[in-house]
């Protein structure tokens, strides 16, 4: 596989990015490789519409579009800086990270049911990388299917992309050169497998990968300065399905959830080992962790709830109420607002973003006070580095939605 080797100025500074479980959709198409219907990089005042068509065995290298016309023209809806208010993606938007520069989405896999199968090794997708600026499509990386979770080095320096296949790898995506730099795990290894989760240290040094076999689940991790696996460290998580896995402030723990089990679990990194789990119900998806790392807030898109827990106990404290929908597809993922006072919930049913608010001194805590519309089957976010906008991927339409979110710091 050749991978593009456009070159991008200096990198400065990078903020959060989130990532959803593959245990959301059914995996679609024959061996996994799909065919994109969407025109590769055009924006648009409004979410939703696609056009054109191009080949996912074959990704531009240039930013053209298939159709002919000019990847990340703008029309009308732009918001402030020029950003439009919807950029058009390939088909099946999935994890996504956003730097000074740069909004980087992996294209992988439908998400449409709450079972899901692994795609088959040797197939191909793409890491779309977008400008800030303008939302101009400036490059397609080539990497594996299945692309899935999708995070940032808090240096800002890689990225790094779990993919959802036989494949059974991470790809280490250099953001200077966006060129890949490594391909960790491979078929003839036992350290990685069907990854579906990832999360870095706060120091950088580590990728935690979620990993999943036949009815089980484990976290293993990645050595950031080698792109190396660090072999025989493992945690198991208990249930199966790694669907999400989430560091705390504590550099010892882990919280991973069972997709699968209906579980939320607390993980020793010293020990590698399960200190304590709680079930929140059907399809747990992401768990987001209170700045302070008192709290933290179960997204369970099967029980169509937000659940609040004591982050050293797992004690269920607070049920947040709506609103939600789906029998899987309610809330999925949420992302921190840049104070940390409040998460925008991504509603995969609704297609909508829900406010909730976080902040202890408020009138409104713990409540959803707004929601934003966005585009079909919202699953990943990440917010911009100002904090003003929160760029949601929407997986069904093929987009990207734009949001200004500065009136919630």
């Amino acid at each position: 596989m050749a991978f593009p080797t456009t070159k991008k100025a200096s990198h400065l500074t990078v903020l959060t990015l989130t990532f959803a479980c593959a245990g959301l959709g059914a995996c679609e198409g024959d061996g996994g490789a799909s065919s994109a219907s969407a025109t590769d990089g055009t924006t648009e005042g409004s979410s939703g519409g696609t056009s054109g068509g191009g080949s996912m065995g074959e990704p531009s290298t240039g930013g053209s579009t298939s159709d002919g016309g000019s990847a990340g023209s703008t029309t009308a809806g732009a918001t402030t800086g020029g950003l439009p208010g919807t950029i058009t993606t390939r088909e099946f938007p999935n994890g996504i990270a956003v730097d000074d520069q740069y909004i980087y989405v992996v294209i992988g896999e439908p998400h449409s049911g709450p079972n899901s199968q692994p795609l088959a090794a040797g197939s191909e997708s793409v890491v779309q990388v977008f400008a800030l600026d303008d939302g101009a499509l400036v490059q397609e990386i080539a990497v594996a299917g299945g692309g899935h979770s999708l995070r940032m080095t808090p240096d800002g320096e890689k990225i790094y992309v779990a993919h959802f296949s036989l494949d059974q790898r991470v790809t280490a995506i250099s953001t200077a050169s966006l060129e890949v730099v490594a391909e960790i795990g491979g078929p003839l290894q036992g350290d990685i497998s069907v990854p579906d989760a990832l999360a870095i240290s706060g120091d950088g040094q580590w990728v935690y990968v979620g990993n999943n076999g036949l009815n089980t689940g484990w976290i293993s991790r990645i050595a950031t300065a080698t792109d190396t696996s660090d072999a025989g460290w493992r945690v198991d998580v208990e249930g199966g399905y790694t669907c999400w896995v989430e560091v705390s402030k504590d550099p010892d723990i882990l919280y991973a959830n069972s997709w699968t089990g209906g579980t939320v679990q607390r993980k020793s990194v010293g020990t590698q080992t399960s200190e304590v789990s709680t079930g929140v119900g059907d399809f747990p998806h992401s768990i987001t962790v209170t700045p302070d790392g008192q709290y933290l807030y179960a997204m369970v898109s099967g029980g169509n709830r937000v659940a609040k827990l004591d982050a050293m106990t797992l004690e269920e404290i607070a049920e947040i109420p709506g609103p939600y929908l789906g029998k899987w597809g309610g809330p999925v993922t949420g992302v921190l607002s840049a104070s940390g006072d409040h998460i925008f919930v991504a509603n995969h049913a609704l297609g909508s973003v829900a406010v909730l608010d976080i902040d202890p001194g408020s009138p409104t805590y713990d409540t959803v006070v707004d929601t934003l519309d966005v585009g079909a089957n919202p699953i990943f976010q990440a917010l911009t580095p100002d904090g003003t906008r929160l760029v949601v991927a929407n997986n069904e339409s093929a987009t990207l939605s734009i949001l200004d979110v500065s009136s919630w710091p």
